[in-house]
C-alpha cells in the first residue's frame, strides 16, 4: 500500500521549475494558450513573480509566445482543478516577462524602489512605452524572460554579494507617481501620421533630468516595440521644470491668451498637451502649428502658449 501511494505521489508531483520571471504589465492567466476563449482564471499585476515551468515553441498565428506557470493555488476551470496555467510572455518582439534584474532596472526607471505602488505608467500606458523607455535610458535592450532562459538557462546559485539595487543606474527617470498625482507622460495624436490612427499615437514622457524638455515615443507596427523619436526642448519658454503634463484633444475647446492678454479659442489641427510647470499657477498649452508633418516629426512646430 505504502509503495502504491509513492507511486501516486509522483505522478503527482509538481514539474520543475525552468526560470522565475517578473511581470512588469497587467497579464492575464489563461487555462490554456489561446486568447480567442474565455478561458481566464487569474490576473497577474506588475512585478509579480511567475515560476516558468515550461515555454511553448513557436508563437501562435497573434505573434504571442506562450509560457506555462506554476500557480500559487490551484483554480477551478471548466469542472477540473488547475495547478498549471498559461501566460502570454511576449508579442512578436514586445517583452511581458522579464528577468528580475530587468525588474529592479526598471523600478529604478520609475524611481519605485521604495515605493509600495507602480509607476502609474505602468498601469496607465502601453506596455510598449515602459520598453520604449527602458531602451532609451539603458545601455542594453529590454529582453523577454524565453530570451534569458536560452541565454542563461535554468536559475543557478551565485555568490556574488551585490545587493539586488546594485545594477545599472538609467541615464534618465521618470518621477514616481500614482494615479492621483501628477501625470508625467501623456498620449497624443500631435503628427498627420498619428492623428487618423490610434495605434500611431505617440506618447510624451517628461524626465527628471532633462526636466524642461519632452520625449516622444512611438510603437512600430511590425515588431510592436516602441522607440524614441524626437526630443523638444523649452528651457527658453519656461520660467521653471514641467511638473505634469496632460492631453487635450483636438476636438476639445483650449482658450489661451491672445497678444493683447484677451481670452480667445485656440483651433487645433491636432491634439494639444497642457503642461503645468513647477512654479507659479500658470498653465501652458503646447500645440503643432503646422501643416504636413511625418512620423519623425520632419516639419513640425511645436509652440508654447500659456493658457487662459
Amino acid at each position: 500500500m505504502l509503495f502504491s501511494f509513492a507511486i501516486l505521489s509522483s505522478c503527482d508531483s509538481d514539474k520543475r521549475v525552468l526560470i522565475e520571471g517578473v511581470t512588469f504589465v497587467e497579464l492575464n492567466v489563461r487555462a490554456s494558450p489561446d486568447v480567442s476563449s474565455d478561458n481566464v482564471v487569474d490576473e497577474l499585476d506588475p512585478g509579480d513573480i511567475v515560476k516558468i515551468v515550461q515555454f511553448k515553441e513557436g508563437y501562435d498565428r497573434e505573434g504571442i509566445s506562450w509560457c506555462q506557470i506554476r500557480l500559487n493555488f490551484p483554480e477551478r476551470y471548466d469542472g477540473k482543478e488547475l495547478k498549471y496555467a498559461w501566460v502570454a510572455y511576449k508579442v512578436k518582439g514586445l517583452p511581458f516577462v522579464v528577468s528580475e534584474a530587468t525588474w529592479n532596472k526598471i523600478q529604478r526607471m520609475y524611481e519605485m524602489e521604495y515605493e509600495k505602488e507602480v509607476n502609474e505608467i505602468l498601469t496607465g500606458a502601453k506596455t510598449w512605452v515602459t520598453q520604449a523607455i527602458y531602451d532609451y535610458v539603458y545601455n542594453d535592450y529590454m529582453r523577454d524572460i524565453g530570451y534569458e532562459f536560452e541565454l542563461r538557462g535554468p536559475k543557478s546559485e551565485s555568490n556574488d554579494p551585490r545587493d539586488q539595487y546594485e545594477v545599472e543606474s538609467p541615464s534618465h527617470s521618470v518621477d514616481f507617481t500614482s494615479e492621483n498625482t501628477y501625470k508625467q507622460y501623456c498620449r497624443s495624436r500631435i503628427t498627420t501620421a498619428s492623428i487618423d490612427r490610434e495605434e500611431t499615437a505617440l506618447y510624451a514622457v517628461i524626465f527628471n533630468q532633462s526636466p524642461r524638455n519632452i520625449h516622444f515615443f512611438r510603437q512600430d507596427d511590425n515588431n510592436k516595440r516602441g522607440s524614441f523619436v524626437k526630443e523638444f526642448n523649452f528651457s527658453n519658454s519656461l520660467s521653471s521644470n514641467i511638473k505634469s503634463i496632460d492631453r487635450k484633444t483636438s476636438k476639445s475647446k483650449v482658450y489661451v491668451e491672445d497678444y493683447y492678454g484677451y481670452k480667445t479659442r485656440l483651433e487645433l489641427s491636432y491634439d494639444a498637451m497642457r503642461i503645468r510647470p513647477q512654479k507659479g499657477r500658470e498653465r501652458y498649452i503646447i500645440y503643432n502649428n503646422s501643416g504636413y508633418t511625418n512620423e519623425n516629426f520632419s516639419g513640425t512646430y511645436l509652440t508654447l502658449v500659456k493658457e487662459y
